[in-house]
This record gives structure tokens, sequence and C-alpha cells, in this order.
């Protein structure tokens, strides 16, 4: 179960809306919460005055959940943000860091600030990137809005066949005691590949692709979850965005480095613009770590 969950905040509007919705992931096994923030010591020469200020903000969040049968723990650090966000997941073993991506309308691409990249792309813990849309009202007020509540309900799954990917799947299977409902496992045959190929050859590879996608559907039905299978041609970002706006998914899971990527490098190029612009919350699964 995940049992400590991470929840940085730079306490923008978007960051600060996640809060919110820290009791509702009690269903995941959630005992611990930690809501953390760190002062940039590059960019703030108040630093100390500053970090007492979070203190207080953070303790005053903290007292909203006393009621809620959770324990939470105020940290607030100095430094580098990413930096510091990632060496703190790792020495409170936390489960799961949960990140926000904002922005500005509820139609516009959901962009990564700094700061939150930095995190996804180093860090060896779980990650969650929440969608919450930030946009100016009729009043010119703004406000915030989550895209996506009961998150683990239907849960898109691609998969390019790649060792991660298998470790990914690994997890998804345990997706039910999230209250996961209902997975679309997709694969995406890349055009790039493809053109080299003549038809009849595709339609091979068409094929042990279909097998290999009715394999898994039958092993995660087993598990008791509707199980749909998706196989398309194209670009695996375009395609795997595309299967995302749909309105029935709420999670896009994914690993962090894949088929043609040293195991240095974490975020493979189709990861990394998934979690930059899907317009659905993405969840990062590190290579063995989950």
């Amino acid at each position: 179960m995940i049992r400590k969950m991470m929840f940085p905040t730079d306490f923008s509007l978007a960051a600060e809306k996640i809060f919110n919705c820290i009791p509702s992931f009690k269903v995941l096994g959630m005992k611990e919460a930690l809501l953390v923030h760190v002062v940039d010591e590059r960019y703030d020469a108040a630093v100390l005055e500053r970090a007492k200020l979070a203190q207080y903000e953070l303790e005053k969040y903290k007292d909203q959940f006393k009621d809620e049968g959770i324990k939470v723990k105020v940290i607030v650090k100095t430094g580098v943000p990413s930096v510091e966000i990632n060496k703190l997941a790792e020495k409170e073993k936390v489960s799961l860091v949960v990140l926000t991506s904002h922005g500005k309308s509820m139609i516009e691409k959901m962009l990564l600030g700094s700061v939150t990249e930095k995190v996804i792309f180093n860090c060896t813990r779980p990650v969650l990137l929440e969608r919450v849309a930030v946009f100016e009202n009729y009043k010119q007020k703004t406000c915030s809005e989550l895209i996506c509540k009961n998150t683990f309900k239907h849960v898109l799954f691609p998969t390019d066949w790649s060792e991660c990917a298998n470790d990914v799947l690994k997890s998804v299977r345990k997706f039910k005691k999230f209250g996961t409902k209902e997975i679309t496992v997709m694969h995406v045959m890349d055009e790039r590949n493809l053109k080299y190929h003549t038809k009849e050859k595709i339609a091979e590879f068409k094929k042990i692709d279909q097998d290999k996608l009715d394999k898994v559907a039958k092993d995660l039905k087993k598990r008791g979850f509707k199980v749909n299978t998706l196989l398309t041609k194209g670009s695996p970002f375009k395609e795997i965005k595309r299967a995302a706006r749909k309105s029935e998914i709420t999670l896009i899971t994914m690993g962090v480095h894949g088929k043609g990527f040293v195991k240095e490098i974490l975020l493979g190029s189709t990861t990394e613009r998934v979690a930059k612009f899907a317009f659905k919350p993405v969840l990062l699964l590190s290579h063995n770590e989950y």
C-alpha cells in the first residue's frame, strides 16, 4: 500500500489546491503525509524569514487534517528545490511524491514547471503528476480546479514491451486495492519504424502485438479488472495523448525509461512528452523501484 506520501508546494494556487485532496488519498492506504516546502537559496536573500513563513503556513494546513486520521509532518528546507525534494523523498522512503502541473486555462496544454520537471527527471520514487487547471473567470479572479478526481478508476497503461514497461505492469496488477476498476492496455506501432517494412511484414507485426496485448488483458481480467486493448499506428506520444483525452481515462501510468534509452537516462522522449502535455494525471514509476 502507499503508506507515506509527499506533497511538495511552492504555495502557488495550483500546488496548494492539491492539499484539499489529501484526505481522498486515504483510499490508497496513506497513513502519513509530508507537507514540504523548499526555500530556494539561489534567488531568495531572506532565506530564514521565508523559511519561518513557510513553516507557519504549512502548520496551518496541518491543522486541517487533525481529525482525518492522517499523521501529518511539516518539513521546510533550504537549497535547490528539485534537489532537496528528491533527497528528502529518498531519506523519508516515501511511497509516492505528488506534484501538480498547471496551465492558464482548462483547454490549454498543461505545462510542467522547471522544478516539477527536474524532480520527475531525477526522482527514484514513484511520482504522481496531478493536473490542476488555473484560469481567469469572467470577473478576472484566479481560480483552480482539479482535472481529475477518482484518479485510479480507469488506468491507461501504454507499453512498448520493454523491461521497464513489464515492471510497470507488475505494479498495475496491484491497482485493485487503489480502486481501479478498468484498465486500457495500449501499444503504439511506431510509424518511424514501420516505413521500412512491407505491408505483409507490418501485418505480421500487428498480429504479434495484438497477441501480446490479448495476453496481458487475459492476465488482468483474471485479477478482476475490466480490460480494453488498444493497438494503433503513428507517433507514440500523439497516440497516447489522443487516447488519454477520452473522458473515461483517469490516469496514465508509465515507466521512466523505456526502449532505446540507457538505464542512466530516466525519461525517454515519449514518457517525458506525455508527462508534459497529456491532459490527464500521470503516474511515473521508476524502474525496479515500486
